[in-house]
């Protein structure tokens, strides 16, 4: 057996040192990986503040008398600015329209229905902007239109029949559907999002709904 020079420390506590060391550089590794992915979704974040298709999007404003930040808040958390996505459900389009509905947007308007318009961004940012502006007078609630915009106004209806929501109307904290619990926090959030980006250029005539 070797034996130990005097000086030299022991094999264990050299082992024990040596063994910190890779846990500290291991730990200093995670931090510049965690703070990395932080500033990946900074970034990321950022980059979702567009204001792509702002001319269709104040035209419908101004039109229906609804704000660009709402209407900019439903065109990212339904398509993520993609003018010709189709959703599962058959969806269509920047702010995601079902082909059925916009027939009957076009019906009540008396003009030609052609589903691959729902791809123009002009036409969806139009109809699909008139279409939540007549939730939001069915329901006298914008929380409850975006709701009724997601899962259908039928769905909502009797939502609201329910007890729960029958005195304080639908909130975030009791709709009975996740999905659409959901779907409200996302709207919420990107409506505030775009209303802080857009409230010093917007003017003094301009839609605050």
């Amino acid at each position: 057996m070797k034996r130990q020079k005097r000086g030299e420390a022991p094999l264990y506590l050299t082992a024990l040192i040596l063994c910190v060391a890779l846990l500290a550089a291991l730990g200093a590794l995670g931090y510049l990986a965690v703070d990395r992915m932080e500033g990946l979704r900074t970034e990321e974040q950022g980059s979702q503040v567009t204001l792509a298709y702002e001319e269709e999007v104040l035209a419908a404003s101004q039109k229906h008398g609804v704000s660009a930040a709402r209407i900019y808040a439903v065109i990212l958390t339904e398509s993520s600015f993609r003018p010709a996505v189709i959703s599962e459900a058959g969806a269509v389009g920047l702010m995601q329209m079902l082909p059925s509905t916009y027939k009957e947007q076009c019906a009540k308007r008396g003009v030609p229905y052609d589903p691959e318009d729902l791809k123009d961004p002009g036409v969806n940012i139009d109809f699909c902007t008139e279409y939540l502006r007549e939730l939001y007078d069915l329901t006298g609630s914008w929380d409850t239109a975006h709701l009724a915009y997601h899962a259908g106004i039928g769905k909502v209806r009797q939502w609201l029949k329910d007890p729960a929501c029958s005195v304080d109307g639908i909130t975030v904290e009791n709709v009975p559907k996740e999905s659409s619990r959901i779907y409200l926090e996302r709207i919420r959030n990107a409506y505030a999002l775009y209303d802080r980006v857009l409230e010093q250029q917007t003017p003094q005539n301009s839609v605050t709904q």
